[in-house]
């Protein structure tokens, strides 16, 4: 990807690149995450809407489902 440039405004609104937009897929009214990283950079990250957005986010450890089962 190439780099890109976005400008603050008077209202400290910052507009996404088009071509960033597309990669990420992001939707207008979709929440996004800013943190801080240092004082020269900022990450924005979306923020997950629905339980379905969290799917493969986590990886149980290996055999957990087995054992979890095995003691009920």
């Amino acid at each position: 990807m190439n780099y890109s440039t976005a400008q603050v405004n008077v209202k400290y609104q910052v507009v996404i690149p088009k071509e960033v937009r597309k990669i990420v897929e992001v939707k207008p009214n979709e929440k996004m995450g800013v943190f801080p990283l240092d004082k020269n950079t900022i990450v924005l990250r979306k923020i997950p809407t629905s339980i379905l957005d969290l799917e493969g986010s986590y990886k149980f450890p290996k055999d957990y489902l087995k054992k979890e089962r095995l003691s009920w």
